[in-house]
């Protein structure tokens, strides 16, 4: 039996996630239905476990930064929820919106701060993050 992709990009098998996606075998943007990724993409799981070379490999083959998971989080949101800086950074780099909302209206500085994650919100604000919001 196969690999879950989702449960190799939540545990970092960057190694064993990319030849899959390089070969056409996985979709980059590839969402889960059903289960405990129920709504996740790929980025959302390696994000959420701060596995930077993961994301950094599925943003490179053309994951969206701004994909929003069921919940409506992008990963930059998961990867500030979890104060994983570097993760936030990438995300940054790859264009995710700074000020982007989920469906509660909470941005990734409100949950960055909320989780006292001092180091992220730093670089959220840097980011040109809007503090009112």
């Amino acid at each position: 039996m196969a690999a879950d992709p989702h449960q190799l990009a939540l545990n970092g098998a960057t190694e064993k996630l990319m030849p899959l996606i390089d070969a056409g075998t996985v979709s980059v943007s590839s969402i889960k239905q059903g289960g405990m990724f129920n709504g996740q993409t790929l980025l959302h799981c390696a994000a959420s476990r701060a596995h930077t070379a993961c994301v950094q490999g599925l943003l490179q083959r053309g994951a969206a930064a701004g994909t929003r998971n069921s919940t409506g989080k992008t990963a930059a949101q998961v990867a500030a929820e979890k104060g994983h800086l570097t993760v936030v950074r990438v995300l940054l780099q790859a264009h995710a919106k700074v000020n982007a909302a989920e469906k509660t209206g909470a941005t990734p500085l409100f949950i960055a701060a909320q989780k006292g994650h001092d180091a992220v919100v730093r670089t959220l604000l840097d980011a040109g993050a809007d503090k009112d919001l």
